[in-house]
């Protein structure tokens, strides 16, 4: 298992008006460096 310090990713959410993967209507990003949140956006 890796150590926090060394988990680093971006994570991407879809938020979806209806059932249907065309209705997006918003998008998060997150960052993630060294195990710890360092970027939001949405």
């Amino acid at each position: 298992m890796a150590d926090k310090s060394e988990i680093n990713f971006i994570a991407i959410d879809f938020e979806t008006a209806t059932s249907k993967r065309t209705s997006i209507y918003e998008v998060g990003i997150r960052v993630v460096s060294h195990g710890e949140i360092t970027e939001s956006h949405s």
